[in-house]
């Protein structure tokens, strides 16, 4: 994978080969525009250099459009998951960074929905009827990965339903900056990990645009 380097903050150091142990759950890059959607938990680290035993996580919903979904081979980055296959992987790079999960109702089933204070990708104009399409995002001028909240239609907030979960395209680490790293940078901005953001990002915005 080849991505530009963040201006402040080192996301590459979070994944060092001394960040990975047994038991944790990780992202890692898909193969459908290479976004972090895909889970993998790790069974056993092993020595010397960088190798891992571990589980994939597959989609396993309940719901008819998002068993559909599924079997059309979308996207799907938060719901209920079960265990898949097994094998060893020495790929590094291909892991973006651990995740938080709770058991689901169901004897090795796992839930995995975004947490306050995480920033995730949504699709736009996403519906359960339509098939993937990419996303855009409000960049700052002049910064590599740089974003900001701003005002859509007068309004900042809006609540996203259980039943549109997979609205959510995938978590992006983040980092949240005082405003006095630099010159220009807004109070409150975030530095989003640029592995996990798309290769053209559509929009650009202006730091007079942004709300804190």
């Amino acid at each position: 994978m080849t991505y530009p380097d963040p201006d402040f903050h080192d996301f590459d150091k979070d994944r060092d080969g001394e960040c990975f142990s047994g038991g944790q759950v990780w992202a890692v890059h898909d193969i459908l525009g290479a976004m972090p959607r895909f889970y993998a938990q790790i069974k056993k680290v092993l020595s010397p250099g960088f190798n891992l035993r571990i589980t994939w996580l597959e989609a396993h919903p309940d719901d008819q459009d998002e068993i559909e979904w599924v079997k059309k081979g979308l996207p799907v980055a938060c719901g209920k998951f079960k265990y898949g296959k097994s094998q060893y992987t020495d790929k590094r790079l291909m892991f973006s960074h651990p995740i938080d999960l709770e058991e689901g109702g169901q004897r090795d089933t796992y839930k995995i929905f975004p947490r306050k204070g995480e920033t995730w990708a949504l699709f736009k104009n996403w519906d359960i009827k339509w098939k993937s399409d990419a996303d855009t995002h409000q960049e700052v001028k002049g910064f590599v990965s740089l974003f900001c909240r701003v005002r859509e239609d007068g309004m900042d907030v809006f609540e996203i339903p259980p039943g549109e979960l997979f609205r959510f395209s995938h978590m992006i680490p983040s980092f949240k900056l005082t405003g006095d790293e630099r010159e220009a940078v807004p109070k409150g901005s975030l530095e989003l990990d640029p592995a996990s953001l798309p290769k053209k990002v559509v929009e650009t915005a202006n730091p007079e645009d942004f709300i804190e």
